[in-house]
């Protein structure tokens, strides 16, 4: 053998021999950090330690979005009116108003409610007046989209009537509220007035229908009087003030079948209240 052969050798059994002692020294101290992972055919265990405070975040707002939201100052408003507390219910139907809601129709109620006419007319009217703006803004709004992409809108035909709906119910009631307070007032002509507008935006307003009957019969209208009423029960057969209405205009002008078939109808719609 060559000395360079020898040399050869003796290098690679120091080389062995080193390694394999290294390796002895690393397993007698546990130097696990140097020896490779074991292969696993199963996903890696994430540490779940440090996702606690997520969870812990996400059980808050999961807590919070199930927690009783904070009513809005028209609802304080609207559970004031429902117990009787229209003072109340002015007062949140006003700060509603501050704030850029509109609860002009619900405060009129609450000043009706009070008998505060003069207020209560201020909002109805208020109302009226915005319901008409707001209208014609729709339809302005309706032609123009139709002028610039010849004939075919951005909105259907549904959702204007949609909007123009919602508006036209609004606007009747405070019609039906003004017009309250004027026959109550004794002011049976513009009592009448309202209530035809109301009917005119909401064609079964069943109440309008009455409250205008009403209005005729003070009149002396007797005629006029029995259509309305039997409008209102067209529009609401449930009612049994509308049968004893009625009945009593039958009763004043000699039909007294009628009237008493009528007041039967009443009391039977009585009974089951």
């Amino acid at each position: 053998m060559s000395r360079k052969n020898v040399i050869l050798l003796i290098v690679a059994f120091v080389l062995i021999h080193g390694i394999t002692m290294g390796i002895d020294r690393l397993i007698s101290r546990g130097g696990k950090q140097e020896s490779p992972a074991p292969v696993s055919s199963n996903p890696p265990v994430v540490a779940t330690q440090q996702n606690e405070p997520q969870k812990a975040q996400q059980k808050t707002e999961s807590q919070e979005n199930k927690a009783p939201k904070e009513p809005t100052l028209t609802e304080k408003g609207d559970s004031c009116y429902k117990a009787g507390d229209y003072a109340g219910a002015v007062s949140y139907y006003t700060q509603a108003i501050n704030a850029g809601t509109d609860a002009y129709l619900k405060r009129g109620n609450a000043y009706r409610q009070q008998e505060d006419y003069t207020m209560a007319i201020a909002d109805y009217t208020k109302v009226i007046e915005d319901g008409k703006q707001r209208k014609k803004n729709i339809e302005e709004r309706k032609r123009r989209e139709s002028a610039l992409n010849n004939g075919n809108n951005q909105f259907s035909s549904a959702m204007y009537d949609h909007w123009i709906s919602g508006i036209n119910g609004k606007m009747a009631d405070a019609y039906f509220g003004r017009g309250y307070i004027y026959s109550y007032q004794g002011n049976v002509d513009d009592a009448i007035a309202d209530y035809t507008k109301s009917l005119e935006l909401f064609p079964r307003y069943a109440m309008a229908y009455n409250n205008r009957g009403v209005c005729y019969e003070q009149q002396g209208d007797e005629g006029q009087a029995l259509a309305n009423f039997t409008k209102a029960i067209e529009a609401d057969s449930k009612e049994a003030l509308f049968y004893n209405n009625r009945g009593k205009i039958y009763r004043k002008l000699g039909h007294e079948a009628e009237a008493e078939a009528d007041f039967a109808k009443a009391q039977e719609l009585e009974a089951k209240q």
